[in-house]
């Protein structure tokens, strides 16, 4: 009898405890579906893996951040903060997912590839005109590169 008690208090604990844990349940997947408790770096240490990054040098990451724009027409790309007011662009990779286009100001933790990337005028064009400015002042400028992550995960904060 004392071994059923036991059991049934450790079933019961067991149970609680699981009842307790509904982080996994406030996030929102997008992409492959990965587990929010891997080891996530902020957005500022990300920033700083970027300063180590070379031309053509890419980094496995998964980080926390704030979304700071969306794909106006089909939540095709995402601007989040980097710190310091800086700003990657993050695409998804082979467009194989999308993010809700009201995901702007959201939590996000997101999994990829981080790497510098020059985009040219007509992606500078395509990308204003998805966010709603306006294309023609955008002109073929010298080769600029900034901070770019090839996603294969999304979650975002509910």
């Amino acid at each position: 009898m004392k071994d059923l008690n036991k059991v049934i208090k450790l079933v019961g604990a067991i149970l609680v405890l699981n009842s307790c844990s509904t982080e996994s349940q406030s996030y929102a997947t997008f992409g492959e579906s990965f587990n929010q408790q891997s080891k996530s770096i902020t957005s500022k240490e990300l920033n700083s893996q970027f300063d180590d990054l070379e031309i053509g040098d890419t980094a496995n990451v998964v980080f926390t951040t704030k979304i700071d724009a969306v794909c106006q027409k089909k939540g095709c790309w995402m601007d989040v903060d980097l710190a310091n007011d800086e700003v990657a662009r993050v695409t998804f990779l082979d467009y194989g997912f999308f993010v809700p286009l009201n995901s702007s100001g959201s939590e996000a933790i997101i999994k990829g590839k981080a790497f510098w990337k020059s985009e040219t005028a007509a992606e500078k064009r395509h990308f204003a005109e998805d966010a709603g400015e306006n294309i023609d002042s955008i002109q073929h400028s010298e080769e600029e590169y900034t901070p770019h992550i090839l996603a294969t995960g999304v979650l975002i904060k509910k």
